[in-house]
Parts: C-alpha cells; sequence; structure tokens
C-alpha cells in the first residue's frame, strides 16, 4: 500500500505532508513536474506479460530505486494542485517552446490520466476539473439543504445594477477565481469587497470582466469547516471583531483575528456531507457563516484548498495530524499513530530550513485566498 502525492515543487502543504508521513514511516511518493523536462526526466512504462505492469520512473534510475513508483501498489493519490502548465525550458530554442510546452502538457496530463482507477482519488478527476464552477457549488448545496446568499453571476451592467438596488442589505462583488497581482516587490490580492455606487457607473468596466454578486450577509463569524472523508474540523474565525476584516477576514495579514476550534452541528455537518458527495469530493475546505439570526450560510467549497495556516494560527487545531490520518484512511493503512507530529515540528525541522524557509511567509499569506 502506497500513497501517492501529486503536487508542485513549491508547496508547503504537500511537503508537510510528506514530511509527516516520513516521520511515522508511511509509505508515499511526493512527486512533482515543476523542473520537468530539462532538469528532471520522467519515464512511463507500461509492458504486457503474464500481467500488466505500469511504473513511473522520477529520475534517472539509479542503483537503489527509490525512484520507481510501480503503480500496482498505489492504494491511495492526493492531486494536491499539481502544475501541469508551467515547465522548465531553459535551454530548449525559442522557436520550439511552443511545441515543447505543448508535448509537456500533454505527457504530464496523460500521466495523471492513467494513474489507476482503483486507487482512492482525492479528489477523483472528473470532481476535480469541474469542482471549481461557483455557479454549480451553490446550485449543488442548495440543492443539499444549505442555505446559500442570492447571487447574481454577469458581465451585463444592466442586470448588475438591477440586481443591486434590490439588496437592501447591501451587495459584495467576488472573483470568479483567485486574483492576483505582482507590483514591484508586493502581491496584490482581490478580495470580497462591498459594492458601491461608484463602482456601477462606468458600464464599459463592469462589462469587460464578469463577476460574483451577492447579497451582504450580515454576520456573527465565519467558519472554515476541513471536510476530511467522514470528519470535519472546522475553525471558527472572528472576523466582525475587526472592521478592516468585516468583508473579507484573509485582508488580516497581521494575524490579529481570533481563531478557535468550532463544533459543527450535526444537522450542518450532515449537509456538508451530503453536498461533498454531490460534488464526488473526498476533501474539501468549505467557507461558511453564521449569520446573525443564527443561520449557518454556505459560500463556497475550495476542491484543493489551504489548510496548515489554521494550524499556524491555532497549534489546538491539528490538521496537519488529522489530514495524515485521513490520507491513511482513505489508502488502506490501519497505523494509527499514538500522535502525528505537529506543524511546528515540520517548521523546525531541518527539512523545511532546507526548502521551503523562504516561501513560507508568502504561502501562508496566499493561503488564505484560496
Amino acid at each position: 500500500m502506497t500513497i501517492l502525492i501529486v503536487g508542485f515543487k513549491e508547496d508547503i502543504h504537500g511537503d508537510a505532508v510528506s514530511w509527516a508521513l516520513n516521520h511515522q514511516k508511511i509509505p508515499h511518493h511526493l512527486v512533482h513536474f515543476s523542473n520537468f523536462p530539462t532538469q528532471q526526466p520522467i519515464t512511463i512504462s507500461i509492458s504486457k506479460a503474464d500481467d500488466l505492469t505500469q511504473s513511473i520512473v522520477f529520475g534517472e534510475t539509479d542503483v537503489t530505486k527509490e525512484n520507481i513508483i510501480n503503480l500496482r501498489n498505489a492504494t491511495a493519490i492526493w492531486l494536491r494542485r499539481p502544475n501541469t502548465s508551467v515547465f522548465e525550458l531553459s535551454g530548449v530554442h525559442s522557436g520550439d517552446l511552443h511545441y515543447v510546452a505543448g508535448e509537456c502538457r500533454s505527457f504530464c496530463a496523460g500521466l495523471i490520466a492513467n494513474l489507476p482507477e482503483s486507487c482512492k482519488w482525492i479528489n477523483p478527476l472528473p470532481a476535480h476539473y469541474v469542482a471549481g464552477s461557483k455557479a454549480r457549488q451553490l446550485n449543488l448545496a442548495a440543492a443539499s439543504g444549505l442555505k446559500i446568499p442570492t447571487t447574481l453571476m454577469s458581465n451585463s451592467a444592466s442586470e448588475i445594477r438591477k440586481f443591486v438596488s434590490r439588496q437592501k442589505g447591501g451587495t459584495v462583488y467576488k472573483p470568479l477565481h483567485p486574483g492576483f497581482w505582482n507590483e514591484s516587490n508586493r502581491s496584490l490580492v482581490q478580495y470580497t469587497t462591498p459594492v458601491t455606487n461608484e463602482m456601477l457607473e462606468n458600464s464599459g468596466a463592469l462589462e469587460l470582466c464578469p463577476g460574483i454578486y451577492q447579497e451582504e450577509i450580515q454576520k456573527k463569524y465565519e467558519i472554515r469547516a476541513n471536510f476530511l472523508g467522514s470528519k470535519i474540523v472546522s475553525a471558527k474565525i472572528e472576523s466582525q471583531a475587526q472592521e478592516n476584516t468585516k468583508s473579507d477576514w484573509r485582508v488580516d495579514l497581521l494575524n490579529k483575528v481570533s481563531i478557535e476550534p468550532y463544533e459543527i452541528p450535526g444537522e450542518i455537518a450532515d449537509k456538508i456531507e451530503c453536498l461533498m458527495k454531490k460534488m464526488n469530493l473526498r476533501f474539501g475546505c468549505i467557507d461558511l457563516v453564521r449569520d446573525e439570526d443564527g443561520d449557518y450560510v454556505f459560500l463556497e467549497v475550495n476542491e484543493q484548498g489551504q489548510f496548515l495556516w489554521i494550524e499556524e494560527r491555532c497549534p489546538e487545531i491539528a490538521i496537519l495530524g488529522e489530514f495524515c490520518d485521513f490520507l491513511c484512511r482513505e489508502s488502506g493503512i490501519t497505523f494509527t499513530p499514538e500522535q502525528w507530529p505537529n506543524l511546528s515540528d515540520y517548521l523546525a525541522s531541518e527539512r523545511f530550513s532546507t526548502t521551503h524557509k523562504m516561501s513560507l511567509e508568502l504561502e501562508i499569506n496566499q493561503a488564505r485566498a484560496l
């Protein structure tokens, strides 16, 4: 039994989980395509003798053969944001870049598509590809019995203005996917933003880009519910305690917003499980709001959402270990340690200091946008 983690080079989540699995000697492979093809050869071997055998080699085969992955041994696959579009192409002739990049994309996408269907996928490929649809999420959430905000997705200036005029409690704008801009030495992020009349004046600007417009929910607090197969690990976020985080707590780069463990009521947990079954997801990070009437309002599911920032902010929520437990359950590995190492152990490890230390602050800050 082996767990296969397919991620990207700079990802702290995949590396931390791999480190924790190593700590407990859980068999697994952590792979990525970031150095492919010029600095990392990858080989797929398929043979038909007495039985169909498939293997993948990341790098050159050495004496130990530790980098050979026999796919017959894989029982769970964590599809942790694999990067199949950006490659290491230094040395490739400029005239060949388009062709080589296309071949690399086809190769890596084909590798992932050819991984064993018999494994537990986190998450299954078809579900992975459509999970990001905000419209689909809201429809399925409502069908699962969850309360949702009144929503418009449009680039029609007239429809947007009509929608906003009907929302007596206010309207917020959200992007359809995480928006980042890099300017000089800083990164800019598009957060949830209250809509003002001034924003609606320029029809041309509204029509250039579609967006999500929702009724503004009067919040008591917010909840990040991490769905782990049959278990939900949640955090309560006191977003209303500060003026600048009332619309979007992710602007809290100074870590002042209080985060604490939270128990989702059974009725809401059942509806979340129903939603995740409809979406065919084994894992996801769900954003909820508790409104002033005491109702739980669904906002969205992040299909491969970030979760380590929760333990970084509130060590009492040991979600690194919870996630490793989840991976083991999915793969059929029955080993359960008395205690998994925690995130602070990883951050103090030699592995972290040599691979990810410089990117920690960037990842933790960007994690809150996802």
